[in-house]
């Protein structure tokens, strides 16, 4: 489970019933089965198979907190779109999340297969509403300014500048 699913679902779980009209909402093409495999079932969780762009979309509208506990992650592209779409993210410290959160400032960051980590950062997001909105405002701000296509299309051209200049090429 290298998403690491089981660990948000025990971190939900350990605060579930103080947020009841909160739900868990697992989107993924294998989630389904793992949440079977774990022999989770509850009225607060609901486990969907991978969706259409459009079906994702309309979820992602619809949330009020982006979770990821990866194990391992390039990047997650998904935590950009929440981060566009202006939703508060939480996600574990691996690999490349970091480059797309900051903790504390667009998001919030904790140790991956730390169930006491996430469930704090959880309670603490599903009661605070002005840091959701504080939080998603920031991650919106930055997925304009730094993962716009612009912004891409910029970085895309120094690194082709500095790989020819490195290569003893000049571009004219």
């Amino acid at each position: 489970m290298i998403k690491g699913v089981d660990i948000l679902v025990q971190a939900f779980l350990r605060i579930a019933g103080r947020y009841p009209n909160w739900k868990l909402v697992l989107i993924g093409h294998r989630i389904p089965n793992e949440l079977q495999a774990l022999d989770i079932k509850h009225t607060q969780i609901l486990a969907l198979p991978g969706l259409p762009q459009e079906e994702l979309a309309k979820w992602m509208s619809r949330c009020a907190i982006l979770a990821m506990a990866s194990r391992s992650e390039a990047m997650g592209r998904v935590l950009l779109e929440a981060a566009a779409a202006g939703k508060c993210r939480i996600a574990t410290r691996v690999d490349g999340i970091p480059t797309v959160i900051t903790d504390g400032v667009d998001g919030m960051l904790v140790e991956k297969n730390n169930v006491e980590a996430l469930t704090a950062g959880l309670e603490i997001l599903l009661g605070n509403g002005e840091l959701r909105k504080r939080l998603g405002a920031a991650a919106r701000l930055r997925a304009v300014d730094e993962f716009s296509p612009r912004a891409y299309l910029a970085h895309y051209s120094e690194l082709i500048g500095a790989t020819l200049e490195k290569k003893g090429l000049a571009i004219r």
